[in-house]
């Protein structure tokens, strides 16, 4: 099964819609989604991201199913931390949330210690969204077991999309890689439309553990010619 995560067009974020640009980068990926051989397709609640998804939807004549899970961080991904002025978490240098002792690899226990990340319910929305993106995997054949790797209940090579947030893209590679949030969060952003893949082996016994691999992160090769 192959995970397409896309991150909206340009946005007004005060109407929650996409600019004029943003509908056109919403065409271009439609077209790279189209080429992907995308089946169904999945987005945030957020007018940006169903707005991005709406060209992909028309193109391919699907339907678009509403994830209430995928919708973009607000209030919760706020932080005082260091210096007690509110900002977004993504905006905090690694530098400054990670070190030596709250950068272990057990995410409960870093998340929990990581200065910054235990203000306004954050850790609780990493959980929701967590649970979350897990539900849409096993609904499509795999199941993560307590190890942290996925059960291929039933191994198969569909091609899924879910058009949301960078922020909300930040915390799914978190959970399903396990790579500790506080190493992730200010490192990794995906420009607006890019394409993010991720890959549950196809090729294995109904029942084998899988790692899923990243094949791609935030690439927008579908902008050229396009200021973005």
């Amino acid at each position: 099964m192959y995970l397409y995560i896309v991150r909206h067009g340009e946005p007004d974020y005060a109407t929650d819609t996409l600019t004029e640009l943003g509908q056109r980068q919403a065409e271009a990926v439609s077209h790279r989604m189209a080429a992907s051989r995308i089946e169904e397709i999945y987005a945030s609640p957020m007018g940006r991201a169903r707005q991005t998804a709406a060209p992909t939807a028309k193109l391919l004549g699907l339907p678009v199913t509403v994830e209430n899970w995928a919708e973009e961080l607000g209030r919760e991904s706020q932080t005082s931390y260091p210096d007690g002025k509110m900002k977004n978490i993504f905006m905090v240098p690694t530098t400054l949330l990670a070190s030596q002792e709250n950068s272990a690899i057990d995410m409960e226990s870093s998340l929990t210690a990581c200065p910054g990340l235990s203000e306004n319910g954050f850790i609780s929305r990493f959980q929701y969204v967590s649970d979350g993106v897990d539900g849409l995997i096993e609904r499509h054949g795999y199941r993560r077991n307590d190890r942290g790797f996925y059960q291929a209940v039933e191994p198969n090579d569909k091609r899924i999309a879910l058009f949301c947030h960078a922020g909300l893209t930040r915390v799914v590679l978190s959970h399903v890689f396990n790579i500790p949030y506080q190493m992730i969060g200010s490192r990794f952003l995906a420009w607006f439309t890019g394409v993010t893949v991720i890959r549950f082996k196809h090729d294995v016994e109904a029942g084998a553990e899988v790692a899923p691999y990243l094949y791609s992160f935030g690439d927008v090769g579908h902008l050229q010619g396009d200021p973005h």
